[in-house]
Protein backbone atom coordinates (compact mmCIF):
# COMPACT_ATOMS: atom_id res chain seq x y z
CA UNK A 1 0.00 0.00 0.00
CA UNK A 2 1.31 3.42 -0.97
CA UNK A 3 1.90 6.09 1.66
CA UNK A 4 -0.72 8.84 2.03
CA UNK A 5 1.56 11.50 0.57
CA UNK A 6 1.66 9.56 -2.71
CA UNK A 7 -2.07 9.98 -3.47
CA UNK A 8 -1.74 13.51 -4.98
CA UNK A 9 1.31 12.39 -6.96
CA UNK A 10 -0.61 9.39 -8.31
CA UNK A 11 -3.48 11.68 -9.31
CA UNK A 12 -1.07 13.95 -11.21
CA UNK A 13 0.52 10.92 -12.91
CA UNK A 14 -2.92 9.68 -13.95
CA UNK A 15 -3.75 13.13 -15.38
CA UNK A 16 -0.47 13.21 -17.31
CA UNK A 17 -1.14 9.71 -18.68
CA UNK A 18 -4.63 10.77 -19.83
CA UNK A 19 -3.16 13.84 -21.56
CA UNK A 20 -0.54 11.68 -23.29
CA UNK A 21 -3.24 9.27 -24.45
CA UNK A 22 -5.26 12.19 -25.88
CA UNK A 23 -2.19 13.54 -27.66
CA UNK A 24 -1.50 10.09 -29.14
CA UNK A 25 -5.08 9.83 -30.40
CA UNK A 26 -4.86 13.30 -31.96
CA UNK A 27 -1.54 12.43 -33.59
CA UNK A 28 -2.98 9.21 -35.01
CA UNK A 29 -6.00 11.10 -36.37
CA UNK A 30 -3.73 13.71 -37.95
CA UNK A 31 -1.67 11.01 -39.65
CA UNK A 32 -4.81 9.32 -40.96
CA UNK A 33 -6.10 12.66 -42.22
CA UNK A 34 -2.80 13.38 -43.99
CA UNK A 35 -2.94 9.93 -45.56
CA UNK A 36 -6.48 10.60 -46.79
CA UNK A 37 -5.54 14.05 -48.13
CA UNK A 38 -2.57 12.67 -50.08
CA UNK A 39 -4.60 9.77 -51.46
CA UNK A 40 -7.47 12.06 -52.42
CA UNK A 41 -5.18 14.51 -54.20
CA UNK A 42 -4.08 11.71 -56.54
CA UNK A 43 -7.61 10.35 -56.93
CA UNK A 44 -9.08 13.77 -57.75
CA UNK A 45 -6.37 14.36 -60.32
CA UNK A 46 -7.09 10.96 -61.85
CA UNK A 47 -10.84 11.61 -61.79
CA UNK A 48 -10.39 14.90 -63.63
CA UNK A 49 -8.79 13.05 -66.53
CA UNK A 50 -10.42 9.60 -66.56
CA UNK A 51 -12.42 8.63 -69.65
CA UNK A 52 -16.16 8.15 -69.20
CA UNK A 53 -16.08 4.35 -69.22
CA UNK A 54 -13.12 3.92 -66.86
CA UNK A 55 -13.18 3.52 -63.09
CA UNK A 56 -12.88 6.54 -60.81
CA UNK A 57 -10.29 6.81 -58.07
CA UNK A 58 -12.11 6.51 -54.77
CA UNK A 59 -12.13 9.39 -52.31
CA UNK A 60 -11.43 8.67 -48.65
CA UNK A 61 -13.08 10.59 -45.83
CA UNK A 62 -10.98 13.48 -44.53
CA UNK A 63 -13.32 14.26 -41.64
CA UNK A 64 -12.10 13.44 -38.13
CA UNK A 65 -14.48 10.78 -36.86
CA UNK A 66 -15.39 7.14 -37.39
CA UNK A 67 -15.02 7.31 -41.19
CA UNK A 68 -11.60 8.99 -41.25
CA UNK A 69 -9.48 7.59 -44.12
CA UNK A 70 -12.28 5.18 -45.08
CA UNK A 71 -14.13 4.77 -48.38
CA UNK A 72 -17.92 4.37 -48.41
CA UNK A 73 -19.02 0.96 -49.70
CA UNK A 74 -21.45 2.71 -52.06
CA UNK A 75 -18.92 4.99 -53.78
CA UNK A 76 -19.85 5.39 -57.49
CA UNK A 77 -16.97 3.83 -59.40
CA UNK A 78 -17.71 5.20 -62.87
CA UNK A 79 -19.61 7.84 -64.82
CA UNK A 80 -22.76 5.71 -65.15
CA UNK A 81 -22.93 5.08 -61.41
CA UNK A 82 -22.38 8.80 -60.77
CA UNK A 83 -25.28 9.76 -63.05
CA UNK A 84 -27.52 7.20 -61.34
CA UNK A 85 -26.99 8.42 -57.76
CA UNK A 86 -30.32 8.95 -55.99
CA UNK A 87 -31.13 11.65 -53.47
CA UNK A 88 -30.93 9.05 -50.69
CA UNK A 89 -27.48 7.94 -51.85
CA UNK A 90 -26.30 11.54 -52.05
CA UNK A 91 -27.57 12.07 -48.49
CA UNK A 92 -25.58 9.00 -47.38
CA UNK A 93 -22.47 10.32 -49.11
CA UNK A 94 -22.93 13.70 -47.41
CA UNK A 95 -23.15 11.98 -44.03
CA UNK A 96 -20.16 9.77 -44.73
CA UNK A 97 -17.90 12.59 -45.91
CA UNK A 98 -19.34 15.24 -43.56
CA UNK A 99 -19.76 17.39 -46.67
CA UNK A 100 -22.63 19.18 -48.40
CA UNK A 101 -23.60 18.39 -51.97
CA UNK A 102 -26.22 21.09 -52.30
CA UNK A 103 -28.55 21.94 -55.12
CA UNK A 104 -32.23 22.38 -55.88
CA UNK A 105 -32.52 18.95 -57.50
CA UNK A 106 -30.77 15.61 -57.85
CA UNK A 107 -28.93 16.66 -60.99
CA UNK A 108 -27.24 19.65 -59.38
CA UNK A 109 -26.45 17.61 -56.27
CA UNK A 110 -24.80 14.98 -58.48
CA UNK A 111 -22.80 17.78 -60.07
CA UNK A 112 -21.72 18.98 -56.61
CA UNK A 113 -20.59 15.45 -55.72
CA UNK A 114 -18.80 15.11 -59.06
CA UNK A 115 -16.93 18.33 -58.28
CA UNK A 116 -16.07 16.97 -54.82
CA UNK A 117 -14.44 13.87 -56.34
CA UNK A 118 -12.60 15.94 -58.95
CA UNK A 119 -14.71 14.89 -61.90
CA UNK A 120 -15.69 18.35 -63.15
Amino acid sequence: MAPAWFAPVQLQLNNIQAQLNNMQTQQNNNLLKLNALAHNYVSRLRNSKVMDDLQFGVIRSEAIGPNLNEVPPFFPLNQAALYNLTLAQLDQLEDFYAADFVGPNVSTRRQAFATFIGRF
